[in-house]
């Protein structure tokens, strides 16, 4: 049974590498910003249809060069390479803890899920930024509440 993109943020597992991706994507409109640079939902959706595209093997398309291109490209070549630094606990054939490469296949289906993400909070306006607006806040909470959790944990510990 094939899990739609949507269902993956349910999973704890998919909700993790979508979290990176998000995280990236938050990191790629800060910069922006900072160099006076307006990134759109759909400049970031195009830029993660051509990461996924890469992930699988795609020969990318030529590239813009302006600012703006520059950074899109920069968030591209990231997803690209993310997963060869992430790994993935599973278990051995005797149920031992063991630690692997991320399967390519589970960055696309998170990357498909992200790419989801987007269509469903973008507005149809041109130039919008409905799902980027939504990002800076909800990576903003998911880090306080990340945060809260350790602070916890840290004092119940003494």
């Amino acid at each position: 049974m094939k899990i739609r993109p949507l269902d993956r943020m349910r999973d704890s597992f998919y909700a993790s590498l979508i979290f990176v991706i998000e995280q990236e994507i938050c990191f790629t409109d800060e910069t922006a910003k900072a160099k006076g640079i307006t990134l759109t939902d759909s400049q970031i959706q195009s830029a993660l249809v051509r990461a996924k595209g890469l992930c699988a093997g795609k020969k990318p398309k030529s590239d813009g060069t302006s600012e703006r291109d520059l950074l899109l490209n920069e968030l591209v070549a990231k997803l690209h390479r993310s997963p060869k630094g992430i790994l993935e606990e599973t278990e051995d054939d005797e149920g031992l803890a063991i630690e692997k490469p991320l399967d390519a296949k589970d960055w696309i289906m998170s990357i498909e899920a992200t790419i989801d993400s987007i269509k469903v909070r973008k507005s149809d306006i041109p130039g919008s930024r409905d799902y980027l607006d939504f990002l800076v806040g909800f990576i903003a909470h998911a880090l306080r509440m990340h945060e809260e959790k350790n602070q916890k944990g840290t004092n119940s510990e003494s």
